[in-house]
């Protein structure tokens, strides 16, 4: 006999060891091929962690004629952080509105308190952020990630600054365009 042969004797042996041990155990039938359900599941976890991560990636910043950052010959990649958005509309933390700008103004009544909601905003990040920490996740090093429009004027942003760092943050990042 060739030695083909006894390797194809073998497996077949070992095949119907396999089915005997499988009817003795109550197993009816023998599941055959792949299990599409279980690679499934597995395909979406992925899926949905691939669009968890590019959804909240920093380097995902829509320049537009409301938000233009200034421009720069600064080389340096983007680190995850919370970020700020200073435009000519608004100001928001995270992608989400918390004042409202008009002419390069914080618009409310209260000249004092107009920028409570970004204080209460920025607190509520940072304390998640450190409590993701604890958890064993990020450390929370007090950064924030400034985008703003090439127009902005230096008191609307450094209002902003002043505000962010009452709420804990210490370390500011600017967000430029490179220049061609």
């Amino acid at each position: 006999m060739s030695s083909e042969a006894q390797e194809e004797q073998e497996w077949s042996e070992d095949d119907e060891i396999l089915i005997v041990r499988k009817k003795r155990r109550g197993h009816k039938e023998l599941i055959e091929g792949l299990n599409l359900t279980a690679m499934m599941d597995m395909m979406t976890i992925i899926l949905v962690f691939l669009i968890k991560q590019y959804a909240s990636a920093p380097d995902n910043i829509q320049v537009n004629e409301v938000m233009m950052p200034p421009k720069s010959a600064a080389d340096a990649t983007i680190v995850p952080t919370i970020s700020i958005f200073i435009s000519k509309t608004d100001i928001m933390v995270e992608q989400k509105s918390v004042l409202k700008v008009e002419n390069w103004k914080i618009v409310g009544s209260d000249p004092t308190k107009a920028t409570q909601p970004l204080f209460e905003a920025l607190e509520m990040r940072r304390r998640i952020t450190e409590k993701i920490a604890e958890k064993g996740g990020t450390p929370f090093d007090g950064s924030v990630m400034l985008v703003a429009d090439e127009n902005t004027p230096y008191e609307l942003m450094a209002s902003v600054v002043q505000v962010a760092g009452k709420a804990g943050f210490s370390s500011y990042r600017m967000i430029v365009r490179l220049k061609k």
